[in-house]
Formats: structure tokens, sequence, C-alpha cells
């Protein structure tokens, strides 16, 4: 059988029912080998947060009135600059002036009684003690003056008010600012209640702004006071504004099951574009370093080919196993390839940053690449059967792509045979091994391949949208149940920007499950995730095994086999082993003993 080499995508598969493969394929001429090497770079890395926010003063008061009344006149609009004491507005103050006048006839009535009764008492007391009087006498002055004395003094007290709320009448600007509301007109009668009503909002300073933006859950754990930030609004598309970050609220905000935190971001506004209720795109810098040393991210993932480098006339050094936390590299030193491992960092870009083990100047491998005309694989003859979990190992070049391929049933072998779920898929024409691939094979991509700014659900119903009898309501409810599966039933109706890698991952294994494919296909499901990230997508591969499903899982990691129950190794395009592993390791408990991420 012949078949072209084609490059594809990053896939996982699970395969639920047996399937009989066989290849007979002639050799292959390599022509045009190239070994692509960088040298290290020095870069700067700024890791960010997105988010939407309000932009907000940074001191705002509302000015109202404690008394009832009709609004007689206004002395400032939307806009105006005012200074702390000024007059703004003022009350109706006739019937307040004559309330003043008759509290103040009401006083001076009770201070004549009240002058009167306690001379009338200073008499009765002093013939009292000279027994002139009778002691009743004596009380009734001394009822009759505490009596008066007491009206009096209720007098002084109802003029107080009067008064008081004749100054409430007279309203004035309790700081130096710019009014930015006025909720009253003149001629408008407003009620002061239990709660004061509102005239007026003016802020302080527009020079200094606020933006109080919501942070998703998931990227709240990295902001912090002190981080610099960027934000954009839809007034001045072209202008980029600055701020920092002054402040992460501790009280979170739940709306549609998406938890938010508020984050108070102070920025410096000379111009006034800023404007009170415009909407902010804010990134948040959440790391930022400058002079990083780096090297092309492929650079991490490159494993050395002998038979492609001897043709170049270069060897590899044989590599020992790396270290916990340790990641892979291959220096060119003249022409011998030499292991080294290092420490790697921040990502930014295409570029990953090296913490240690790599110097200035030195030369890494980053791909090695040759020309094929392909005849893919030679006389490969296997059959994998319901409840297997098989990886497929093998070096660049020995067909596991191709293989991937005619799996997937996205090149058809042009001799033997493949069946899939007992289906003969050589005999299919396009069309035809298009259905059959939609309806018995769900595929997972190392890069995800969700569709940005939508949420999980919706990613995970795109393969429903070809079933013509899956209605819109048991598209939603079956998507629901397989994010439920791998462990997102909170993070629904997230976006793919508020995930994490590992998290994208899984929302891309529920959209493989949505089918209840008969086949689940891998290619380098982990390459893109860190070491524990890759356990706790290797866990759920696990439980997806351990629940019946059959997964082939394409990689360049021998790690992986161990965590498998059968491993195919690839070289050339012949099957040199087919090994049933009888101690599968289990990848919950390797995870346990992994160091906790650093934040």
């Amino acid at each position: 059988m012949k078949m072209k080499r084609k490059s594809t995508a990053v896939l996982v598969a699970a395969l639920v029912a047996a399937c009989g493969l066989w290849f007979a394929l002639r050799p292959s001429k390599q022509t045009g080998i190239t070994l692509e090497t960088a040298a290290t770079s020095r870069i700067t890395i700024r890791n960010s947060v997105t988010a939407t926010g309000t932009v907000e003063p940074v001191t705002e008061v509302e000015v109202g009135t404690q008394v009832s009344g009709i609004i007689d006149r206004l002395y400032v609009d939307y806009n105006d600059v005012v200074k702390a004491g000024q007059l703004i507005a003022e009350m109706d103050k006739v019937t307040l002036q004559a309330e003043l006048e008759s509290s103040q006839a009401e006083l001076a009535s009770c201070k004549t009684e009240y002058e009167y009764r306690m001379k009338e008492y200073s008499r009765t007391r002093t013939l009292h003690e000279k027994e002139l009087v009778s002691d009743a006498e004596y009380d009734e002055a001394l009822y009759l003056y505490e009596k008066a004395r007491n009206a009096y003094e209720q007098a002084q007290a109802a003029i107080v008010k009067v008064k008081r709320n004749l100054g409430y009448a007279t309203i004035t600007s309790p700081i130096d600012g710019v009014v930015i509301s006025r909720a009253v007109e003149e001629g408008q009668t407003v009620a002061a209640g239990f709660e004061t009503p509102t005239l007026f909002t003016i802020a302080n300073d527009l020079t200094q702004m606020q933006v109080v933006a919501d942070v998703d859950e998931a990227d709240i754990g990295q902001v912090s006071d002190g981080q610099r930030v960027e934000f954009t609004v839809d007034a001045y598309p072209d202008d980029t504004f600055e701020g920092v970050v002054e402040q992460v609220r501790l009280e979170a905000t739940t709306e549609s099951s998406v938890v938010t935190y508020e984050v108070v971001i102070t920025a410096y506004n000379p111009e006034l574009k800023l404007k009170p209720g415009l909407t902010a795109n804010v990134t948040i810098f959440t790391l930022e370093k400058d002079d990083a040393l780096a090297v092309p991210t492929k650079a991490l993932r490159f494993v050395p080919d002998g038979e492609l480098l001897a043709a170049l006339g270069l060897r590899a050094e044989a590599a020992a196993e790396a270290e916990p936390g340790k990641r892979e590299l291959w220096v060119k030193q003249g022409t011998t390839l030499v292991p080294r491992y290092v420490t790697a960092g921040s990502a930014s870009g295409e570029l990953t940053e090296i913490v240690d083990g790599l110097n200035d100047g030195e030369e890494v491998a980053v791909c090695l690449t040759a020309e094929r005309t392909v005849h893919a694989l030679r006389g490969v003859t296997f059959t994998i059967c319901e409840g297997e979990f098989v990886t497929i190992m093998g070096t660049s070049g020995s067909g596991k792509s191709t293989l991937l391929n005619t799996l997937g049933c996205l090149d058809t072998p042009s001799a033997g045979e493949y069946y899939l779920d007992g289906t003969a898929v050589r005999s299919m024409d396009k069309n035809q091994r298009a259905t059959l691939r939609n309806r018995k094979i769900g595929f997972v991509f190392q890069n995800y391949n969700l569709l940005p700014k939508t949420t999980a659900i919706e990613n995970v119903e795109l393969p429903l949208m070809y079933n013509p009898s899956c209605s819109s309501a048991e598209r939603r409810d079956r998507a629901v149940a397989a994010l439920k599966a791998v462990g997102l039933g909170d993070r629904l109706l997230h976006r793919s920007n508020q995930m994490s890698g590992g998290q994208m991952q899984r929302v891309a294994i529920a959209r493989a499950l949505v089918n209840d494919p008969a086949v689940i296909l891998a290619d380098e499901a982990t390459g893109n995730l860190d070491t524990r990230t890759s356990f706790e997508v290797l866990v759920l591969f696990q439980q997806l095994h351990a629940a019946g499903r059959t997964i082939i899982f394409v990689t360049h990691n021998p790690e992986i086999a161990q965590y498998s129950s059968r491993n195919i190794t690839l070289r050339d395009g012949r099957v040199t082993g087919d090994v049933r592993n009888a101690a599968i390791l289990d990848a919950a408990e390797t995870l346990a003993q992994l160091p906790e991420q650093e934040d």
C-alpha cells in the first residue's frame, strides 16, 4: 500500500469496538534533510490577564437634602466645576421661614410665662419659709414654675431645629470637584424620608480615575497590588491608557455560574478623555521579565533521529533520564548533539524562558525535517480491541503520522485493509469517510483547537451540529453531561480564554466524547502541557479507560507507555514492538507525588 505522508494536527482517539488494521507499504526515499537550529536569545516576557471593567471617579460624592420641599433655584449644571462650600441649589424657604417666625413667637410667649412664674415662685417660697402661706400654695407655685421652664426649653429647642432646617434649604458643595450628575429640576418637589434624595453627584478630581474590572476566578490568583495595567475604551480606540492595580477586593460576584472578583485600577487622566461609565478592555500584566534567556518552544520537544542525523554527518549523544522538573534540550556542538537538562520558565509566544542549564550564545536543535516521497508503512498488521489503552510510539519519520491519519479516516490506504468497528474503510469515498469519521471517531488536538471567546458548552456542541436528528436541547444536555464527565461542571459558561491549558484540553476531550464515538485518537495530547498538568490529563485518560473506553495515544514520550495497557512501537514504517503492559502504573499516584505548582 502506498500512502503520502501528511502533516496532521495533534489528535486523541478512543475505540469502543474492535478494529482490524493491515498495511503493506514500500520503502521511502528521503531527500532534503534539514536540521533547524537556533541560538539562545534575550527577550522580554510579559504574561497577562484580560478583563473588562468600568471607568469611575476615584472620589465621588452624592449631594442630597434633609428636608422636604420645592427646589426653588439651581445654580450649577452638568460638568460645572465647583468649590467646597459653593452654593449649588436653594429650596423654597417661605414655609420654613414661616415656621421660624411662628417658633420665635412661641419662644417669646414661653419666655414671658417662664419669667412670670419664676418671680411668683420666688415670692411664694419666701413667704413659705416664714410660714405665711400653706404647703399647698407653695407646691402649686413650684409646679407652675417647673411647667413654664420646660415649655420655655422646648420652645428653644424647636427654634434651633427650625433654623437648622432653614439652613438645609441652602445646598452647598461638600468638596471641590465637577458635577457629573443632576437629578432634579427647578420647581420639582423632593421628599426627605428614610433615604436622603440625591440632587447632584460630584466627582472630586477627574484627572484621577479608576477602573473597576471583573476578573475571572481562574485568573485572580495571578493578580496582585502594584501590577502594571494597560486598557482601552471604545471612545478612543487608538489610545492606550495605563494604570496600576490598587486593590483586589475579596468579595466574589457570581452571575450565570461565572465567579468574578473586582480589581480596582488607578489611572491618570490629564486630558480628561476618560469619562465616568466608559467600558474598559483591561490587560493586567501579571509577569514582566526583561532580558530573559529564551529558546524556541519547539526546541523543548525536539527528539533526535539517529538515521536522519547520520545522513547529515551528525550524531547524538546518549541521553540520561531527566531529573524531576527538568526539560531536555539538545545543544549542537560541532557535529554532535549533546543533551542538556534545563529548567523552563514562562512562555512568551513561540519562545520559552530558560531559567538555568543553558548559556548565552549556545545553539540548540529545533526541528529535524526531510522531504520525502513516502510509501509510508511496510507490512503493518495489528488489531485493537474494545477497552484497550494503546500507545503508539516512534521517532520522527517512523510512520506515526501516516498511521494516525489512516486510523482517523483522513487518509485512505492504497493497499491492504482497515476495518473500523466492522466497517471496511478503504473502499469508501471521501464523503463516506467523513460521515464515518464524525460518527465513530472523537478527536482531541494538541493545541486544543477551541473556538476563542466561545463557552465550553458551545465548543463541545460542535460535533453534534452535523447530526440533523439532534435537537438544540439535546445538544446542550449532551454537552453538559460530557463536560461534567471530565470534571468541568463548574466551567460550563467559561470561555476558552478564561481557562488554563489543562482545562482547555479537558474541553477538547469532552468534545471528543460527546458523540459517544467508536474511536478516540491522540497525537501528543500532553505535548503543550507542563508535567503536572500532563499527568492530570493522563489521569482522565486512565479513568476513561477504566470506564470501558478504548484509547489510541500517539506519542514520542516513552514514559506514557507505562500508563497504558499496550504499546506499539514503529520504526521506519514497521512495527518493531507490540507489548502488553502487565504492570500499569497509576497516573493518580504519580500526580500525588509531584510538587505543587508555584504561582
